[in-house]
């Protein structure tokens, strides 16, 4: 009696093993084509990747500003707003461009030229996607690291400024651009693909808003 009882008990915990294992085996497989949770490692792209975003079933090419939860922000080249969350499937690796030489030093000025300089900034309509240029001013750059403050007419208080030819940086005293309204980012000088002057200015309207791009361009150059 006892021997059989030993191998009754064997016989039942064996079978209990083969159940589990069965059950274990009988669970669905996740479904073919499935997308697993949207995380920052499995989506490829992080802030500020360069990408290719659809608007429209156009594509544009831009930059990450800003993720979340597997869905992104991306300001368009050539845009200075753009407020709109898309998914990865609206995404697409931007192709690297040709490699091109360095322009030559000779190329920059080690100065900002002096004159007259008008300054706009491009915005667009998400929806509409039509741009709309903006003149907001013009200044006087009036001599090395002097200029006018920003006004319709271009006529204002002198004001000053620095300019690093190396890293071709732009600061402000103050940390303000005199006569504009936005608060400073950044700011930059150089020569557009024409050979024109440009101070750019990366601005935001109010604080942690969406950045902004102000160019003032010289004239008659």
């Amino acid at each position: 009696m006892y021997v059989a009882a030993r191998v009754l008990v064997s016989l039942v915990l064996v079978g209990s093993v083969i159940g589990s294992a069965g059950q274990a085996q009988a669970q669905d497989p996740p479904a073919a084509g499935a997308r697993p949770p949207t995380t920052r490692a499995n989506t490829g792209y992080r802030i500020p990747d360069r990408v290719e975003v659809n608007y429209g079933g156009t594509w544009y090419p831009g930059s990450i500003y800003a993720a979340r939860d597997g869905r992104f922000k991306v300001m368009r080249d050539q845009y200075t707003s753009d407020d709109h969350w898309v998914t990865v499937a609206e995404l697409r690796p931007l192709a690297a461009p040709a490699r091109k030489p360095p322009p030559p030093p000779g190329d920059q000025p080690r100065t900002i030229p002096a004159g007259k300089y008008v300054c706009a900034s491009v915005t667009a309509g998400f929806s509409s996607g039509n741009s709309a240029t903006s003149v907001f001013g013009q200044i006087h750059v009036v001599g090395v690291g002097s200029y006018t403050a920003m006004t319709r007419e271009g006529k204002g208080a002198e004001a000053h400024f620095a300019y690093d030819p190396g890293s071709r940086k732009v600061t402000w005293d103050g940390g303000k651009m005199q006569g504009f309204f936005g608060k400073i980012v950044e700011s930059s000088f150089g020569l557009d693909n024409r050979g024109i002057p440009v101070i750019r200015v990366v601005y935001r309207a109010r604080e942690g808003g969406n950045l902004f791009t102000l160019d003032c361009q010289r004239e008659g150059a």
